[in-house]
């Protein structure tokens, strides 16, 4: 909130200096972001507030991953403690009970998503990990519909069950698909030249 902005900004400063040796932050942009009692997971529902939206390059190892899961815990602690929220992050590293605390309507959006889409078509491992937690760690005076498991109705559609992990990597790692995608970058996405998306995606994944 916009009355906390100094409270957040001395403490961030604190935080954001510490030393990590496998992650870096790139890039920092401010938003001010106006009160939005419409979006239903709204982050800034009860008053207009600024959103700090970070850009960090992580080394892709335990390490990296263990690091950032610290400065982003760090992060969440503080946007509580100066009564603020925290945007819904592509890495799962905040508790059911944290996303509760920054979304208390989250198991009402877990009820409407089993009622609008009742056979799971739309699904990722976002979803599926924090909506099972519902059941294990509802809060008191919740009243939760249970988890659906029905069966599709036809054969048009069919929900993948293993997650890709890595997919650049094992591109770049293989001789023959390695060159496929160099043809790719070079005939179809040629946006840029060939060899500097490749150097860049060969870069990220070693």
């Amino acid at each position: 909130p916009k009355s906390f902005f100094r409270q957040w900004y001395d403490q961030l400063k604190i935080i954001i200096q510490e030393n990590y040796s496998h992650v870096f932050l790139l890039n920092l942009t401010i938003r001010f972001v106006k009160k939005d009692q419409t979006t239903f997971l709204s982050y800034t529902k009860n008053a207009d507030c600024y959103a700090f939206v970070f850009y960090f390059r992580i080394k892709c190892n335990e390490v990296g991953d263990q690091q950032v899961h610290m400065l982003h815990q760090k992060l969440i602690q503080l946007a509580f403690d100066c009564h603020g929220t925290f945007y819904l992050p592509y890495r799962q590293h905040y508790t059911f009970e944290q996303m509760f605390q920054a979304y208390p309507m989250i198991n009402e959006f877990f009820e409407k998503k089993l009622i609008y889409d009742p056979i799971g078509l739309f699904s990722n491992d976002w979803y599926e990990n924090y909506q099972q937690q519902t059941v294990i760690n509802q809060p008191k005076n919740i009243n939760l519909l249970p988890m659906k498991k029905i069966g599709l109705i036809t054969n048009q559609f069919s929900i993948v069950e293993q997650r890709r992990m890595h997919s650049f990597r094992h591109v770049i790692l293989n001789d023959v698909m390695r060159e496929k995608f160099r043809k790719f970058l070079r005939t179809v996405f040629n946006a840029e030249p060939d060899y500097v998306i490749f150097n860049y995606v060969n870069r990220a994944v070693r």
